[in-house]
């Protein structure tokens, strides 16, 4: 199946993860393949920072989910969180053995512990630098715009991802 939307190439979907199960997620990739559809990458999560998620618990579904549709798909490239929060380095409460805050820091130590840091091939996130129709500032969080994505991708990258791990801002606005 060829579609104009993805212009041939295979496309990236999007899979809950907190709110499904890895066997839903494997029976929508089949039904997609079935269906006749190129699924190329998977996106993992919901907005994990804002549903205060600990990093472990979303790394530990990650694992389970990336399994279930390895099963269906090996060669699938997988990825996520999807933050919905990108202005800084995004934290989660320190733990007691080491006090470590950086939320990418500890998914990324998780899946290494756990020998599935090969099961992330990208990184993605959203980003709404715009607020409103009625923004009076959009032209100025449009000039700090590359300031912004700059500081969070680099920060990201310093919190130990993988070098050259692929980057997506998967979901965006203007508002108007």
């Amino acid at each position: 199946f060829q579609s104009g939307i993805t212009r041939g190439i295979p496309a990236m979907v999007p899979i809950p993860v907190l709110y499904s199960t890895p066997q839903n997620a494997a029976a929508e990739l089949s039904y997609l393949k079935a269906r006749g559809y190129a699924v190329g990458r998977v996106e993992m999560g919901e907005e994990v920072d804002g549903q205060f998620m600990t990093p472990e618990d979303y790394a530990a579904l990650y694992v389970q989910f990336a399994v279930a549709l390895h099963g269906v798909d090996p060669t699938l490239q997988l990825g996520g969180p999807v933050f919905e929060d990108n202005e800084s380095d995004l934290k989660a409460w320190a733990l007691a053995k080491h006090g470590e805050t950086s939320w990418v820091k500890r998914f990324v130590a998780y899946l290494t512990a756990h020998g599935h840091l090969g099961d992330l091939n990208f990184f993605s996130f959203e980003h709404y630098p715009f607020g409103s129709c009625g923004d009076t500032k959009a032209e100025d969080n449009l000039l700090r715009e590359p300031d912004l994505i700059s500081n969070s991708v680099s920060v990201w990258r310093k919190d130990n991802l993988p070098a050259g791990l692929p980057m997506f801002v998967t979901e965006t606005n203007s508002s108007w």
